[in-house]
């Protein structure tokens, strides 16, 4: 779910990928279009998000090689059926609802307010107003909201995961068991996403990798073995309470949450360090290989049924990468000590 980017015009957007791109909106939303997709809204400004789909696209291309197909960004949270419909009828493989972060803002102050009013109802509302607006601005200033470079981070993260599920296990679909993403192993489904963050997000994860580089202590991260077969830290916490919204007559089909949400027990990994580690594991992907599309060769291995130990075994010497697990991650740390002391 990093590196600077430079955000191409709209002019450059208007060029499509496709020799007629399908329009699907009607007066429902206000729709912009550019060659990847839409985005759809009910309000203005729907034109200033086609850039970091366009940009996430871009080096998402660079990274798996893959084209992203059609995309439909819609702000304002769930899609109508009838709309998802017709956008599946034209083509768009990946539709993604989001809200931006006015509208989350809204809905945070909005079920902030229900919970007091249900708890006290006989508080003033001029009370209950300050403290909502006390509630929704120290959640932005957490990070639950986010704005800015940090929100474009955040939906390149996400549609990442999309594109990616989508390229490399295009026919995977539930089968009632409950998973993170998509088919593949947790560790890569989270590093295609956080490949696709821009620097405002990226600047973070360096953050960690440069004070755990600094200690020469790695500890915080999940050792590799483990690393490659493991579920997402928070995946088992985020399933528990979706089911327990779904149960409550008061919740939205939308959840707002961030770390201090999640009851991470003692003597556990900061499931934000699998972020942070996973960045660091593509960075020395990268340079140990001198090849940025790396991660293709590596999701197509693992996607047509094989492992990241198999992979290793059969490619890793070409790579410049150690053929085992065992000398993987020793030779990892050792180079994380040395990429990231400056």
């Amino acid at each position: 779910m990093i590196f600077k980017t430079t955000f191409i015009s709209l002019l450059a957007l208007t060029t499509s990928a496709y020799d007629e791109l399908p329009k699907v909106c009607d007066d429902t939303y206000k729709c912009s279009y550019s060659g990847l997709g839409l985005v759809a809204s009910k309000e203005d400004g729907a034109e200033t998000y086609l850039p970091i789909i366009q940009n996430a696209a871009q080096i998402f291309e660079k990274h798996f090689g893959k084209k992203t197909g059609l995309t439909a960004l819609t702000l304002g949270g769930s899609v109508p059926d009838t709309f998802k419909d017709a956008l599946k009828k034209n083509g768009y493989t990946t539709i993604m609802p989001w809200l931006t972060p006015d509208q989350k803002s809204k809905l945070v102050a909005s079920n902030i307010k229900k919970q007091i009013k249900a708890q006290q109802p006989s508080l003033p509302d001029a009370t209950v107003d300050t403290i909502v607006a006390e509630q929704v601005e120290k959640l932005q200033k957490q990070g639950a909201v986010q704005s800015g470079d940090l929100e474009k981070g955040v939906l390149a993260h996400e549609l990442a995961h999309m594109w990616f599920h989508h390229a490399y296990y295009p026919d995977s679909e539930p089968d009632g068991e409950p998973q993170y993403g998509s088919d593949a192993p947790d560790w890569l489904d989270e590093l295609s996403a956080v490949l696709a963050e821009n620097e405002a997000v990226t600047k973070g994860r360096l953050k960690a990798l440069k004070k755990l580089a600094a200690s020469g202590n790695f500890d915080a991260f999940w050792p590799l073995e483990e690393y490659f077969q493991m579920e997402h830290p928070l995946f088992r916490q985020v399933t528990k309470i979706r089911e327990q919204a779904s149960k409550s007559k008061e919740s939205s089909s939308i959840m707002i949450k961030n770390l201090d949400d999640f009851d991470l027990g003692e003597n556990v990994r900061n499931p934000a360090d699998f972020y942070a580690q996973s960045r660091g594991f593509a960075d020395y992907l990268m340079d140990k290989s001198g090849n940025p599309a790396i991660f293709h060769e590596i999701a197509s291995h693992i996607s047509d049924g094989h492992s990241m130990e198999s992979w290793l075994a059969k490619n890793g010497k070409q790579h410049n990468i150690p053929t085992s697990i065992t000398e993987l991650e020793a030779d990892w740390h050792t180079w994380m000590k040395s990429y990231y002391a400056s």
